[in-house]
């Protein structure tokens, strides 16, 4: 919650790859009430795919351990 400018180099080059910082630009253009960009809604729905196939995957395989 620090602007991005204020942060080390290697935070502000890594920031564009956290879901934070997409989300953070959705709430952004809201509050402003510009459009927002419609990569930063693909970046979230990429996260969510693959967080959530990661999920699936530990789910099905802590299953298959159990038995």
């Amino acid at each position: 919650f620090v602007p991005l400018d204020q942060l080390p180099k290697v935070v502000q080059n890594l920031a564009p790859y956290l879901p934070s910082y997409h989300l953070a630009q959705l709430g952004w253009s809201a509050v402003t009430g510009q459009g927002s960009s419609g990569s930063h809604w693909a970046w979230l729905a990429g996260y969510t795919l693959v967080c959530g196939g990661v999920a699936v995957w530990a789910y099905r395989r802590d299953e298959a351990r159990g038995q």
